[in-house]
């Protein structure tokens, strides 16, 4: 079936059994498509429109160039291809049901993913909300994922930025352009690329392991810090727990609380605060400083390591910190009280 020019075409069809119907689109706007059961095959020509998919699978292929169309699909196993500003919709009315494939071209593109689906970003600012377990791929465009359960994203060429679940199981593979996400309630995992990473923990703990690309991390509470591939700056909450290694500069601060830094896999020159609390730090090969807080700590130098550790005075009194300091082999330290 073609719709002509100046032509809006409705396809209505519920058979008893799925039936195959191309339709091929025209030149003028509001174009309008609707199918039941019926398995559509949509090549839209260079003007606008609409497409009510059913239950059906259906594909739907955009004209290079051509005008936007809003694809709306149901629970079957469809696939969207987009060219410009196109919207596209799935799983209406039956949640997490469908899967459909979906690539998105160079117009910029918007996804509301309701289903099982893979998202293929493309060369424009595309943006894609996920409320079931989405896989979306990055392309060379800037990709902006919103996730209301968890989801799956790996990053591409492009920027992205990921906006976290409250559920459980969000993981997040930073591609070659850089990567921010930004944590909620639910547990996530995020790993560097190659490009640059930020990420801004929210209060479900996890982990995040930083590439050899620079870092900031701003980590939640009980969460774990891989690093020191790359230079990086982990600031943390109570509970983390941060391990170093290779030959990237760190500075470490973590808050008040038991943690744990960890660079004794590591030849960089850090910069460890650990926070109040039972800490334990191990110091590296390289240049390290250890800055030490109230509360029992232990600390374990490495070859060129530098202590600062500080007391606490309580109603007039000095009252020194419990510490205790175990030493390999030092080329250089020294060991300051300030009382």
């Amino acid at each position: 079936m073609a719709l002509g020019d100046g032509y809006v075409g409705v396809v209505a069809l519920d058979t008893p059994e799925p039936v195959s119907l191309a339709v091929l689109g025209g030149s003028a706007d509001g174009q309008g498509i609707v199918g039941g059961q019926t398995n559509l095959a949509v090549s839209a020509g260079v003007g606008g429109g609409s497409l009510i998919g059913g239950n059906g699978n259906d594909s739907f292929l955009a004209a290079p160039g051509g005008d936007p169309w809003q694809v709306i699909l149901g629970s079957g196993r469809d696939t969207v291809v987009t060219s410009g500003h196109d919207t596209v919709t799935t799983s209406v009315g039956e949640p997490g049901l469908g899967h459909a494939a979906i690539f998105l071209g160079a117009g910029g593109s918007l996804v509301v993913s309701g289903g099982l689906d893979t998202v293929v970003g493309g060369a424009g600012a595309d943006t894609v909300f996920s409320t079931s377990d989405a896989l979306v791929y990055g392309g060379s465009g800037a990709l902006t994922l919103v996730e209301q359960t968890a989801a799956t994203m790996v990053g591409g060429a492009g920027s992205a930025t990921v906006f976290g679940a409250s559920a459980d199981g969000d993981v997040v593979y930073g591609g070659t352009g850089s990567t921010e996400f930004v944590g909620a309630t639910g547990r996530a995992s995020v790993i560097g690329g190659s490009g640059a990473l930020t990420v801004f923990a929210g209060s479900g703990g996890g982990m995040v392991a930083a590439g050899p690309a620079p870092s900031k991390i701003y980590a939640g509470a009980g969460m774990l810090i891989e690093a020191g591939q790359g230079d990086s700056t982990i600031t943390g909450a109570a509970g983390v727990c941060v391990s170093l290694a290779g030959d990237g500069m760190a500075e470490v601060a973590l808050g008040a609380g038991p943690e744990t830094i960890d660079a004794s896999a590591a030849s960089g020159s850090n910069a460890l605060f650990a926070g109040a609390g039972a800490d334990l730090v191990l110091a590296g090969t390289g240049q390290d400083t250890i800055f030490a807080g109230s509360g029992a700590a232990t600390l374990v130098g490495g070859s060129h390591t530098v202590f600062d550790i500080r007391c606490s005075r309580v109603a007039g009194q000095h009252r020194d910190r419990q510490l205790q300091c175990r030493q390999q082999p030092i080329a250089a330290r020294r060991l300051r009280r300030q009382r």
